[in-house]
């Protein structure tokens, strides 16, 4: 009974572990998108600009 209950509460914690670390990569991801997204942005704002010059 015992070892039952300590191999629950392990899978428990690894998942719950496991999940933290799943939703911090996410938001990473969405993060560095929404960089690259703004940077594709600036460059096509300038274009024309730089094309002038």
């Amino acid at each position: 009974m015992a070892k039952t209950l300590g191999a629950i509460l392990l899978l428990g914690t690894a998942a719950a572990i496991g999940a933290v670390v799943y939703r911090a990569v996410l938001e990473q991801r969405a993060e560095q998108d929404l960089w690259t997204d703004a940077a594709f942005d600036a460059s096509l704002d300038l274009g024309p600009v730089s094309n002038l010059a």
